[in-house]
Parts: structure tokens; C-alpha cells; sequence
């Protein structure tokens, strides 16, 4: 029979000069490049006007789906900010009201 060693993370941690906790570190790290992380961003629901793969995370609908609707005419209403495409809260609350109206009055199959 042979033994087998358990590898004790805590002892391999020291060894190499590192430390082991189970608390989250209260320093900021940097990312692998040594730039800073920057700040997560706000909850979407403190934001004013969505970016499509915001919008599109929000209304569990994939980007390409989000296309696809834009070339049928269906997709909210946006507006351009420089080069970003944008889509206000107001507009997402009308696309989300005509998409249910047209599921309450399409005609059973």
C-alpha cells in the first residue's frame, strides 16, 4: 500500500512566500498589465440609457438577435453619442410595451 500525501495549501502558499487567508484582500490589485482595475460599474438599473450589450444582457436577448430585429424594423429606438449607440430607458419601456402588445393581439394559430 502507498500513502498518500494531502498537499496543505496554507504550507505550499508560505514556502513560496505568499500569504493564505480567507478574508479578500482590502489592497487594490492591478490586472496582469499593471494598470489599476477600474471601479465596477453602477447596477444597470441606475443607468439612464443602456449600450446595446447592456440592453441586450438586461432583456436576455443575445446581440445577434438584437440585429436581427434592427433589420426587421423591430428593435427599441437609439440615439448616437459620438460613436456609441445608445438606447434611453424610456425607449427600452415602449419597445418592451409594443413587443407585448403584438403578443396579445397576434392572431391564435
Amino acid at each position: 500500500m502507498s500513502t498518500s500525501h494531502l498537499i496543505d495549501p496554507v504550507i505550499e502558499a508560505r514556502k513560496c512566500g505568499r500569504r493564505f487567508t480567507d478574508e479578500p484582500s482590502t489592497k487594490s490589485k492591478a490586472c496582469r498589465s499593471g494598470q489599476p482595475r477600474q471601479a465596477p460599474a453602477p447596477p444597470d438599473d441606475d443607468l439612464d440609457a443602456y449600450d446595446i450589450p447592456t440592453f441586450c444582457r438586461r432583456h436576455k436577448i443575445s446581440t445577434s438577435f438584437y440585429f436581427k430585429l434592427r433589420l426587421l424594423g423591430m428593435a427599441p429606438r437609439t440615439m448616437k453619442l459620438g460613436k456609441r449607440v445608445l438606447i434611453s430607458k424610456e425607449s427600452a419601456a415602449a419597445w418592451r410595451r409594443e413587443r407585448e402588445a403584438a403578443t396579445t393581439t397576434a392572431p391564435a394559430a
